[in-house]
């Protein structure tokens, strides 16, 4: 298996942004975990991969802002009912 195709990666920016507000538990290479309610994201000249800001505008009291490119999430999940809603491709990268 290889890294994660930018294709199936270019589908988190839309899955985060249609839950904006929600909680959403984002799983990223060695197991770090984010709690996500919103996001801000980019892409620099000759990047495949997206880097996403979280809970960053608006803020979200208590919550934490990092940031990540999308190369290196494994999954996506609604922590509520704990549905998988994306998950990879590839082997996800470190950064």
């Amino acid at each position: 298996m290889q890294e994660p195709s930018p294709r199936h990666c270019r589908l988190i920016v839309p899955l985060l942004q249609s839950r904006d507000g929600e909680e959403t538990l984002v799983i990223l290479s060695q197991d770090r975990r984010l709690i996500v309610f919103d996001i801000a994201w980019g892409d620099d000249l000759g990047d495949d991969f997206e880097h996403i800001t979280t809970n960053i505008s608006p803020g979200v009291e208590g919550a934490v802002v990092d940031l990540f490119f999308t190369d290196e999430v494994v999954s996506i999940v609604d922590p509520k009912g704990g549905e998988t809603l994306w998950r990879t491709d590839g082997i996800p990268n470190v950064r």
